[in-house]
C-alpha cells in the first residue's frame, strides 16, 4: 500500500510544483516542465540496467566493510545523478526557460520527482523487494527535491550571464553533479547500514547541513532571479 501512495504522492508534488512555479519560467507554460516529468520517469530504466548489471559482477550493497558500503553507495548515487543530469544536458539545456539558477531548481526538481516516481514503480512491481512497501519509499521523495535543486542551482548558474560553451560554464554543470551525487551517496550509505543508532549523529549533522545549503541556494536563486528580473524590464524601456 505504501509503494502505491508515494508514488501517487511524488506525482502529486509534480501537479502541485507546475501550478505554483510555471510563472517563473520565462515561458510561463508548465509544459516544459510535465515534459521534464515524463521523461526523467523513463530515465530509470538505463540507471537500473547499468545497477543490476553491476551487481552481476559483485557490485552490490551486500558488502560489509564499512568502505565497500561507502563506495557502493558512492557509485549507485553517481548512476542516478548522472542519468538526471543527461535529461538536463540533452533535454533542457537549450531551452528558453532554463535561463538562470531559479529555473534550474524548478526545472531539476521536475526530474527528481519523476525519478523518484519511475524508480518507486520499478520497485513496487519487482517481487519479493526489500524497498516495496517501506518508509524508503517516502525519504526517496523527500531526499530527492532538495539534491535535484542542488544540481539545478549550479546548471542553471552555468547559464547566467555566460557563454554556454566555455570552461567556466562546464565547470558549474561538473560542480552541480558532484554535489548532487555527494548528497544522494550521504543517503544511500544511510540506507545500506544496518545499525542506524550508530550514525544518528552523522544522519543529523548531515541532514541540517543539507538544509542549510539548501537555504542558502535559495536566496541566492532568487537574488539572481531578482537581478535578471530588473535587467530584463529595463532592456523592454530602452527597445520601446
Amino acid at each position: 500500500m505504501l509503494d502505491f501512495t508515494s508514488i501517487g504522492l511524488a506525482f502529486l508534488l509534480a501537479i502541485v510544483a507546475i501550478r505554483l512555479f510555471r510563472k517563473k519560467l520565462n515561458s510561463r507554460n508548465g509544459t516544459v516542465m510535465f515534459k521534464t516529468y515524463l521523461i526523467s520517469i523513463l530515465v530509470v530504466i538505463p540507471a537500473v540496467v547499468i545497477k543490476s548489471t553491476a551487481g552481476e559482477f559483485g557490485i552490490n550493497q551486500e558488502v560489509t566493510t564499512l568502505f565497500g558500503k561507502i563506495g557502493y553507495a558512492t557509485f549507485t548515487a553517481f548512476v542516478d545523478e548522472f542519468n538526471k543530469y543527461i535529461v538536463i544536458i540533452a533535454f533542457l539545456y537549450r531551452k528558453k526557460e532554463f535561463d538562470e539558477p531559479l529555473s534550474g531548481m524548478i526545472l531539476t526538481t521536475m526530474i527528481g520527482l519523476g525519478f523518484i516516481t519511475g524508480d518507486n514503480l520499478i520497485h513496487a512491481f519487482l517481487p519479493e523487494d526489500s524497498y516495496a512497501d517501506t518508509w524508503r519509499m517516502y525519504t526517496g521523495i523527500a531526499v530527492s527535491i532538495p539534491i535535484a535543486m542542488s544540481m539545478g542551482f549550479y546548471t542553471g548558474m552555468s547559464k547566467y550571464g555566460m557563454d554556454t560553451d566555455d570552461v567556466n560554464s562546464l565547470l558549474f554543470r561538473w560542480r552541480g553533479l558532484i554535489i548532487a551525487t555527494f548528497w544522494h551517496g550521504f543517503y544511500n550509505f544511510f540506507l545500506f547500514m544496518e545499525e542506524y543508532s550508530t550514525i544518528t549523529p552523522l544522519i543529523i549533522i548531515g541532514l541540517l547541513l543539507l538544509l542549510a545549503h539548501l537555504v542558502n541556494i535559495v536566496f541566492k536563486s532568487l537574488k539572481l532571479h531578482s537581478r535578471l528580473m530588473t535587467s530584463r524590464r529595463k532592456r523592454t524601456i530602452l527597445e520601446d
